[in-house]
């Protein structure tokens, strides 16, 4: 289940470290992207200086190790949780990845497991002022530093003493992997439309430089 499509990646770089990553331009992230990061070029000659900054590194897939750490979980916890994951028990319920056996019992999803695993109810849970049992909650969740820094934030304090500490991990990871069902909605969409628009659309590895079946094509602009 990947999160960018094959078609689409005329918005794709590939990731330089040997990781199942990618990175897509900002400006094509979601259906509000254009409008946010306007002030990005869609053309960025490779090498140019910003390019860095146009593209944002999302997991290659939905299910992957790659979207634990995207949504906001240490390296040691992540592990530890997709270890879980793919050493599923055969006498466990279905996870969402396994085949279908007919049978009316749900099946448990990598987002629910993520949450069931990091916050769930028999978690140690805090409220209130004391920045120390915070932390010491977020230390158990297994939260990676970033996203430790984003709950505590200072300027935030009045907002985060409104709920406990599992709400605000559960949020942030419920708005980062919504993110990326949102990328995944959004570069299906674009996908379909390029290829009703561009059939014979063929893309470069860098996806920087679209082709067709005639060769490069200077008038092609990125949608």
């Amino acid at each position: 289940m990947v999160v960018v499509v094959s078609g689409d990646r005329i918005h794709w770089v590939g990731c330089r470290q040997r990781e199942p990553c990618d990175r897509l331009h900002k400006r094509r992230l979601d259906r509000y992207s254009d409008v946010v990061h306007r002030n990005i070029p869609l053309r960025i000659p490779q090498g140019f200086w910003v390019v860095e900054d146009a593209f944002v590194t999302i997991p290659e897939a939905l299910i992957s190790r790659e979207t634990l750490t995207y949504v906001g979980i240490s390296t040691s916890k992540g592990d530890e949780v997709w270890r879980q994951w793919i050493h599923w028990p055969a006498d466990g319920p279905r996870r969402e990845i396994d085949r279908d056996d007919g049978g009316f019992e749900g099946r448990v999803s990598l987002y629910d497991f993520i949450i069931d695993c990091v916050a769930g109810d028999d978690k140690p849970d805090t409220i209130g002022e004391s920045k120390t049992e915070w932390l010491q909650c977020l230390d158990t969740c297994g939260t990676a530093p970033d996203t430790e820094a984003a709950i505590m934030d200072p300027d935030l304090t009045m907002l985060r003493n409104g709920g406990s500490c599992l709400y605000w991990v559960r949020d942030r990871i419920k708005m980062r992997y919504e993110e990326l069902q949102e990328i995944q909605r959004t570069s299906r969409r674009r996908d379909m439309e390029l290829r009703r628009e561009e059939p014979n659309l063929i893309v470069s590895v860098t996806g920087l430089a679209p082709f067709n079946e005639g060769g490069f094509n200077p008038n092609f602009e990125p949608r």
